[in-house]
């Protein structure tokens, strides 16, 4: 089990938060060891020769967060092994600008990834009740790479594996990432095509065939790729119209070897120029232009098409007339009516207006993947915070698991993905660094 986090303002605060668990008496028997660098253990001095766990602190200079995380979790039996420690309360101090401090012994964890993320189970601290939401099959991870100090994938692939995660996306075919995953075919991988890679795709089948060769091939032997995304959210725009003749290419090849391999692309909702109601759903002219000849082409394929919703945007762009709860799937009772269909929650509204918007198009029962939705926990005021973000999440999970389906696709499960697993630090683009959500885990 992993220990509940929680957060100080200043390194004073973290101070404080340390002198709170203990009296004047209590220092005095205390003192550190150093398990391995950049590893601090405090040792309290107990009646009768016994000791207790106090704290554990690690270096920022050696460790970011998440590899400090991974540190603990694979040395925590050790340590309380090696030092003979009785199971008692006691923190360890995670390398972050605003401290964190961790009850080692409890067995809730504040883990603060990039949004998207819910990784096995999810819990609330405040409930009484001790309920508990596990995350089923359709429920899978984005794990990007953008970001500093980040742990490396074959310890992100041996924490999955740890926590029952079954479904991954990334955005690229890494191949450090690739390999850490070979073995590992009980985890299924979408892997995308890099945006600044379809020009020159779109302009050659051999180029296809090459790409293909060079980043898939060598690993479907031991990994089990079962998607392949062309571009990431390019449609509208001046990218667009590479991704058809790509996803054409690809297609032909997989199939032309009969390999249990889908084509696709993800777009965003950004293609909608009408999304309320739902039913008066309609894309752009530009969507229209290079997006609806890439649904008409999967739908003859029987491939779902793969959508990004973030519930968030559409909140603070409009924070009089949408509410919190309506956003993060806490309402109760319908919002507003459709003709016969009834709204509680924005993401159903959003999913079904890109539902209808199709439908106009001619495009009938199209699947489709939520390849990427999430929440803020800070960055942006009272809308983003760990507590909001880790009630979307979870609510996110638990509408999944309920297979009900949205009022347009009643009875019809979602196949999702969380945005994402580990933190971005030093990003260049705002949105994927105010993403940034907690998730509770246990």
């Amino acid at each position: 089990m992993l220990p509940y986090i929680r957060s100080s303002s200043s390194r004073d605060a973290d101070r404080s938060e340390e002198m709170s668990v203990s009296n004047a008496s209590d220092v005095d028997n205390e003192w550190v060891e150093q398990d391995e660098p950049g590893v601090y253990i405090t040792i309290k001095g107990l009646p009768g020769g016994k000791r207790e766990l106090r704290r554990v602190r690690f270096s920022r200079e050696r460790f970011g967060e998440m590899h400090a995380r991974l540190w603990w979790e694979e040395n925590r039996a050790r340590i309380h092994e090696q030092y003979f420690f009785l199971f008692l309360p006691a923190q360890v101090i995670l390398p972050q600008n605003s401290s964190f401090i961790m009850n080692c012994p409890q067995i809730l964890v504040f883990f603060l990834l990039t949004c998207s993320a819910i990784l096995f189970k999810l819990y609330y601290p405040q409930e009484q009740d001790g309920s508990i939401i596990v995350v089923e099959k359709n429920v899978g991870l984005n794990y990007g790479l953008l970001g500093d100090n980040l742990p490396s994938p074959s310890k992100v692939i041996s924490f999955y594996k740890s926590i029952g995660i079954t479904k991954i996306r990334i955005f690229d075919p890494n191949t450090e990432v690739l390999n850490a995953l070979r073995g590992n075919t009980n985890i299924s991988v979408i892997v995308g095509v890099k945006d600044q890679d379809l020009a020159a795709l779109a302009a050659r089948e051999e180029a296809v065939k090459d790409w293909f060769a060079i980043n898939i091939e060598p690993f479907l032997a031991d990994v089990n790729i079962t998607t392949i995304t062309v571009g990431n959210e390019v449609i509208p725009g001046p990218i667009g119209p590479h991704v058809l003749p790509v996803v054409q290419s690809l297609t032909n090849l997989v199939k032309s070897r009969n390999l249990p391999i889908l084509i696709s692309t993800v777009v965003d909702m950004s293609n909608l120029q009408q999304s309320y109601p739902p039913s008066a759903g309609m894309f752009k002219p530009q969507a229209r232009e290079q997006l609806v000849p890439v649904l008409k082409f999967l739908s003859q394929m029987n491939t779902p098409i793969f959508v990004t919703i973030y519930p968030y945007f559409a909140l603070v762009s409009n924070p009089d007339h949408v509410s919190l709860d309506y956003a993060i799937f806490e309402n109760k009772y319908p919002v507003f009516e459709d003709g016969l269909m009834k709204y509680t929650h924005i993401f159903d509204a959003t999913f079904d207006a890109f539902v209808w918007a199709m439908e106009k198009e001619g495009v009938m029962d199209l699947p489709m993947v939520v390849a990427e939705t999430g929440w803020p926990s800070a960055g942006r005021g009272k809308f983003t915070t760990p507590r909001i973000a880790g009630t979307y999440n979870r609510n996110f999970v638990k509408h999944v698991e309920s297979s009900k389906g949205t009022p347009k696709r009643p009875n019809s499960s979602i196949d999702g993905y969380l945005f994402s697993t580990l933190t971005r630090i030093r990003n260049q683009l705002v949105l994927n660094r105010i993403l940034d959500c907690t998730i509770l885990l246990i």
